[in-house]
């Protein structure tokens, strides 16, 4: 994916940043691989990272397929998803959480 080329510069920025704005193509790993790189260095970002997504199958699909590369899990481990009130599978161990912006 285009984005891979510049994760590195991705943490770097992210280390002196509170707040980064990336843009790029569709397609270019911004919602599925940006989060991992967090998650991969948790020893900078001990946090949860929190994506938002416009549409409840939005997120519950991107929670998927991260889970998925990431450990090869199904979503409600390290990754999870929150649509709505009381509706989603995050644990207190997940490192990414997908979630409706509404």
């Amino acid at each position: 994916m285009p984005i891979f080329q510049k994760q590195a510069q991705f943490i770097e920025l992210l280390k002196n940043s509170r707040i980064l704005v990336v843009t790029a193509e569709t397609g270019s790993g911004k919602t599925t691989q940006l989060p991992q790189y967090l998650a991969e260095r948790s020893d900078l970002f001990p946090k949860m990272i929190v994506c938002t997504q416009p549409r409840v199958m939005a997120a519950i699909s991107v929670a998927r397929r991260v889970s998925q590369e990431l450990d090869g899990d199904s979503i409600g481990g390290s990754v999870g998803y929150q649509v709505g009130v009381g509706k989603g599978n995050a644990v207190p161990g997940s490192k990414i959480m997908f979630m409706t912006d509404a």
